[in-house]
């Protein structure tokens, strides 16, 4: 989540400057599964980086066990998406991180499973759950797909789920990745809230 679209601007021109600087990543998208046996080192730095910038960003995942639910993944996928931005939303209020009126503009990464149908779907759905609670003061701007090597903030947000995804899931033999995982988790403050979301069979919130 960022706060103010300047900072998404100022932000974004200061990772790819960065990047530029820095030889490991020139012309190299940053992504969880990238990362290498040695790449300790350049992850420290891209997260110092980050932490620099922390004032604006805030961090928030959902996942359900996919075991626990018999729906369809796309519907999966889609519901998900929704309660991301309306739990996420009712968070960034209560932490008074941002105040109303405010209008959010939503952007996911072009590799999802989401199709235009889907994201009017989602832009639909979110607008009307959000009407009444507040009063239509908080309203969805927009719900767009954009390629990753674009965008670097969906990047690091793939980092942050990456992260997320192999604490959640890995049950073999720690290796390197996990490593990573821990040292992202705990760079960025990220913590695993146990609880259910109202119309997901059962999901972990994440809470920064």
């Amino acid at each position: 989540w960022v706060l103010r679209g300047r900072s998404a601007f100022e932000g974004t021109r200061e990772i790819e400057a960065w990047k530029k600087a820095t030889p490991f990543f020139i012309d190299r998208e940053i992504h969880f599964t990238r990362f290498g046996r040695g790449d300790s080192p350049h992850v420290r730095a891209y997260l110092d980086l980050i932490l620099a910038h922390r004032g604006y960003l805030s961090f928030k995942a959902i996942a359900v066990r996919r075991q626990d639910t018999r729906r369809p993944i796309e519907e999966v996928v889609r519901r998900l998406h929704e309660h991301m931005i309306e739990e996420g939303a009712r968070h960034e209020l209560e932490s008074n991180r941002f105040d109303l009126p405010r209008s959010l503009d939503v952007t996911i990464d072009n590799e999802d499973s989401l199709d235009a149908f889907s994201l009017r779907e989602i832009r639909s759905n979110v607008s009307e759950a959000l009407l009444q609670p507040y009063d239509g003061r908080l309203v969805i701007g927009s719900v767009e797909k954009t390629n990753s090597r674009l965008s670097a903030l969906v990047q690091l947000a793939d980092v942050v789920a990456g992260a997320m995804n192999r604490k959640l899931n890995h049950a073999g033999n720690r290796n390197f990745k996990d490593d990573f995982a821990d040292m992202i988790a705990e760079a960025l403050g990220l913590e695993l809230d146990e609880a259910r979301v109202p119309g997901v069979d059962t999901a972990v919130f994440l809470k920064v």
